[in-house]
């Protein structure tokens, strides 16, 4: 046996009986290399890693945001404004309540959202072919193919409900009314190009008429929804197209004169 005062295998430190170690000792531990070894000691403070989202989350940036959108119009659509809620829109869309107010910050937000959305997909969908009107009764084709559109698809019954959501809240009623804005844009550029340089046009409050038929056109859709009546809103849109002619005609002979508008516009009265 060795003594305390021995050499160890020609080391340069004489051996010391390692000294008796409690099991409550905590370990810490030190790579080196590709090797790691123990040592007694305090342990370091960890470092938090990042948080990371559950991979049962609807997903992440445009994706759940466009998810939460989809859940919101579909609740409108199935309960109507008073059952749109945070709790009801996520058992929709199947995720978190938290997930919505991460996002959106306020159910007030995503009703906003979801009328943006249906305005920029209609202007998208609808601007081309504002784009290339020439006449009035153009104008109204183009209008009674939104009606039906939006009849069909439902996205009348979604603005009423978004409508009677505003009674109680201004804030909300002047956020909607931006979302038009780009609809009456486009209907007061498509009439300024209808009129062209008809004399006296300058005359002519084109923002105003484009508010009013904007406002029109939102009214038609309203009442056809309330009273189930789509039949007559499409004859309505009939009627609007008889009278664009009358109207074209004027504003041809107003530019041309009686024989090149006689010539350039083929007025057709009702019942001819």
């Amino acid at each position: 046996e060795l003594d305390s005062g021995a050499w160890r295998d020609g080391c340069s430190q004489p051996y010391r009986p390692a000294a008796a170690v409690s099991p409550l000792t905590p370990i810490r531990i030190r790579a080196r290399g590709d090797r790691a070894s123990t040592t007694r000691g305090t342990q370091p403070p960890k470092q938090r890693e990042p948080v990371r989202k559950s991979s049962s989350a609807p997903g992440r940036g445009e994706d759940t945001k466009q998810r939460i959108l989809d859940a919101a119009l579909q609740t409108l659509r199935d309960q109507g404004i008073v059952g749109t809620t945070a709790r009801s829109i996520a058992e929709t869309g199947g995720f978190a309540p938290g997930v919505l107010f991460y996002h959106y910050g306020s159910v007030e937000d995503v009703l906003v959202a979801v009328a943006r959305r249906i305005s920029a997909e209609r202007v998208e969908r609808f601007g081309q072919r504002l784009a290339s009107v020439e006449t009035l009764p153009e104008l109204v084709a183009v209008a009674r193919d939104l009606h039906r559109e939006d009849m069909r698809e439902g996205q009348v019954a979604v603005l009423s409900q978004m409508l009677a959501a505003t009674a109680g809240n201004p804030d909300l009623g002047g956020q909607l009314h931006q979302v038009f804005e780009p609809w009456i844009n486009l209907v007061q550029e498509t009439l300024r190009r209808v009129v062209g340089d008809t004399p006296g046009v300058d005359l002519l409050p084109t923002e105003d008429l484009a508010y009013a038929i904007t406002a029109l056109f939102l009214g038609l859709q309203l009442l056809a929804h309330l009273g189930g009546d789509f039949d007559r809103s499409i004859q309505l849109f009939d009627t609007f197209s008889e009278a664009g002619e009358v109207v074209g005609a004027f504003l041809a002979l107003l530019r041309f004169g009686p024989s090149e508008a006689t010539a350039d516009a083929d007025v057709q009265t009702p019942g001819s």
